[in-house]
């Protein structure tokens, strides 16, 4: 699991191979993209160019390149029986190779030791239209070298790639190289992947590239492990700045969804304090009401109730026999009651009518009335007949202020 998480730091998932090579004389680009998927490679693209500048437009720069370098210039020599490898047996294959000058790689194909050189004039202007367009170039191939982590995989005995054939002789395993006599396209499944001849070496760059080249089998080395701490620290900035930028954005989104929903919080406070406020406003104004109507009542009964009693009893000893009272009403409505009016009471007063038979005894009660010590007046609001014996009254006493005694 670290390891793979390892691997997709530092390499990614996904692949370019780069075929570089003539075909009849013509040059010829073939790329290959192969990807990760469920741990293992499957062919994404493929397709093939008549100028570099062609095969480029069509590269994503966030995706390794490995580089097959396969064209006239490079030039590859089979030691027979050899038990020299790397610069040495570069050496003796090509006596008068100058590596201040020439590219060499060292590998093996089967049981065959093989070198391939190129000037390096001639890859380094291929490497320099890479960097141009700012591709990283993660491992290069010379020659025929991208056969040799995928040689085994062929059931074939011979195999041929864009413009040269490999055959191998399984009882000692030696191998000969030619050149095709006529261009037609092969089928392969190399470990379950269907490739053609023609993108081979592309796919034998990229597997040969993941792996750790040996500096004493080519003088690419320098080149190769700076190809890939660049293309390693361009990938793991660019995965550090996404995942800064994601940590960014996503805090900022909580910080969001915090802010919105207490926000929110605080808008249903907000009215429901306003609502409140709403509320204590209409409260206090009822508070006033019942305060104003508690002292309207305690004024309306600031006189004891057994001082009223005192009082009426007072009143009624004096009534002589020719009346007759009806109603007696302390304290009466000094309005009609309406729904939406306050109740409002003639405070201090008693309220009497009734009937008389002797207009004479009428006139004396009243005289006896306005003598009692409580009243500060008495009058007559109504005096009718009824008839020959009986008329009816209606007095207004008014109670004397126990204030103003």
């Amino acid at each position: 699991m670290i390891r793979s998480v390892k691997h997709f730091f530092i390499q990614g998932n996904r692949f370019y191979g780069i075929d570089i090579c003539h075909v009849e004389g013509t040059e010829r680009f073939f790329l290959l993209k192969l990807k990760k998927q469920k741990g293992e490679l499957v062919i994404d693209e493929k397709s093939h160019y008549d100028a570099i500048q062609d095969v480029i437009k069509v590269m994503e720069t966030s995706v390794p390149v490995f580089v097959s370098l396969n064209t006239k210039g490079v030039l590859t020599k089979v030691a027979d029986h050899s038990s020299l490898k790397g610069r040495a047996l570069a050496n003796t294959l090509f006596p008068n190779m100058d590596e201040e000058s020439l590219y060499f790689e060292s590998y093996t194909i089967k049981n065959q030791n093989v070198i391939s050189i190129v000037r390096k004039e001639e890859l380094n202007s291929y490497l320099e239209e890479f960097q141009n367009a700012n591709l990283s170039v993660y491992s290069i191939s010379l020659g025929l070298s991208g056969l040799e982590k995928i040689i085994s995989f062929f059931q074939e005995t011979e195999i041929h790639t864009h413009s040269q054939a490999i055959q191998m002789d399984d009882v000692d395993g030696s191998i000969a190289i030619t050149k095709n006599k006529t261009v037609s396209t092969k089928h392969y499944d190399i470990n379950d992947l269907k490739v053609d001849s023609e993108y081979v070496l592309s796919l034998g760059a990229i597997l040969r590239g993941l792996y750790t080249v040996d500096k004493e089998d080519t003088n690419l080395f320098n080149t190769i492990s700076n190809g890939k701490k660049e293309y390693s620290f361009r990938r793991i900035f660019s995965l550090m700045l996404y995942l800064s930028i994601s940590l960014v954005l996503g805090v900022l989104l909580i910080n969001f969804m915090f802010f919105s929903y207490y926000h929110s919080q605080v808008e249903d406070l907000r009215e429901q304090t306003i609502l409140n406020e709403s509320g204590i406003i209409q409260l206090k104004k009822l508070n006033t009401s019942i305060a104003q109507k508690e002292s309207r009542l305690e004024k309306a009964l600031s006189t004891s109730s057994s001082k009223i009693s005192l009082y009426l009893d007072q009143l009624a000893q004096k009534v002589p026999g020719s009346i007759l009272l009806e109603e007696i009403t302390y304290q009466p409505l000094a309005k009609p009651i309406k729904p939406t009016k306050y109740i409002e009471y003639s405070n201090d007063l008693v309220m009497v009518s009734g009937t008389t038979s002797d207009n004479l005894d009428f006139t004396n009660w009243i005289g006896e009335l306005e003598r009692l010590p409580w009243t500060q007046s008495v009058e007559t609001m109504e005096y009718d007949f009824q008839n020959k014996k009986t008329s009816f009254f209606h007095l207004r006493i008014k109670i004397l202020d126990e204030a103003k005694k």
